[in-house]
């Protein structure tokens, strides 16, 4: 194995699927990849996206490239700083927009990624139907192993 794809949203428990990924990659002396999916700015309210990034505040969707890019720095942010945490400079970051199971999967393909290192959070009810499962997409249609953590 020569390359760990860690797949990151900027929950609060990131910090133990970007350590669990960052072990695994150590392990198997492989690189590590991280990456971050930001919402598609087109399919999401402008309101949704001030409780993920602080700095975003609610905008006209007519300034949407202006926003995509935002979304995509706050991203960026986002993974440096998990780098630096882990302190693994040579740790490669991706962002993407859109579908985050599509967007994992097609990272990892264009990436080379030997194994998708993911958390898979334990929702329920209403919230689960609305949001997806987006780790069973992933299982469902990688070609990958995937690593998956608990996260509660």
């Amino acid at each position: 194995m020569k390359k760990v794809l860690v797949a990151l949203d900027n929950y609060d428990n990131y910090h133990l699927i970007a350590r669990k990924g960052h072990e695994l990659a150590k392990a198997l002396r492989a690189q590590l990849a991280l990456l971050h999916v930001f919402p598609d700015i087109l399919a999401t309210s402008p309101d949704a996206f001030s409780s993920l990034y602080s700095t975003i505040s609610t905008v006209d969707i007519d300034i949407d490239m202006k926003l995509r890019e935002q979304l995509k720095a706050e991203s960026e942010k986002f993974l440096n700083k998990v780098k630096s945490e882990l302190e693994d400079e040579k740790a490669e970051i991706f962002t993407a927009e859109g579908d985050v199971a599509t967007a994992i999967l097609e990272t990892a393909a264009s990436c080379k990624a030997d194994i998708i290192v993911m958390g898979s959070h334990s929702r329920r009810g209403i919230e689960k139907i609305l949001m997806g499962d987006v780790t069973k997409q992933v299982l469902k249609h990688s070609r990958l192993p995937l690593f998956i953590i608990p996260v509660r």
